[in-house]
């Protein structure tokens, strides 16, 4: 999850089960959160902060060309990790204003092969993020 802080998206919460398992949530923390992405850049997460746009990836290594972002690899590069299925959305407040992105990646099936996210799951996510901008101390924006 990105939080809005200025012109950039800072890590405010970071969970992957398979890299604690190889290097520890500390670790994990400290290599996804290394830098706070700028807003200016053509990332997915930029993307849907300032369109206020859900994308939902197949695989986020094959973006299509005319897109208008990209997958910040370097979180990749940084934690030895390949990201294929992304869910990404925005985080609203009560009053409707954008304060940070909601970005789920590589869904599993019962056998633990990642696997795109569906339209049902999108729905679900939607609606669990809709239902974080009623929570007492969500950002006023």
């Amino acid at each position: 999850m990105y939080v809005r802080r200025g012109e950039s998206l800072e890590f405010a919460a970071v969970q992957n089960d398979l890299l604690a398992r190889r290097v520890g949530e500390d670790e994990v923390r400290r290599r996804v959160g290394a830098r706070p992405l700028p807003l200016g850049e053509n990332s997915i997460a930029s993307y849907v902060l300032l369109t206020r746009s859900t994308v939902n990836l197949r695989d986020a290594y094959e973006i299509p060309v005319d897109r208008p972002y990209t997958l910040f690899r370097e979180v990749d590069r940084n934690t030895d990790y390949r990201t294929r299925s992304m869910l990404a959305m925005p985080l609203r407040n009560v009053g409707g204003h954008v304060f940070g992105v909601l970005q789920l990646i590589n869904a599993l099936d019962g056998r633990g092969a990642v696997r795109a996210f569906s339209l049902d799951e999108q729905r679900v996510v939607q609606e669990l993020a809709a239902q974080t901008a009623r929570l007492p101390g969500v950002s006023a924006g």
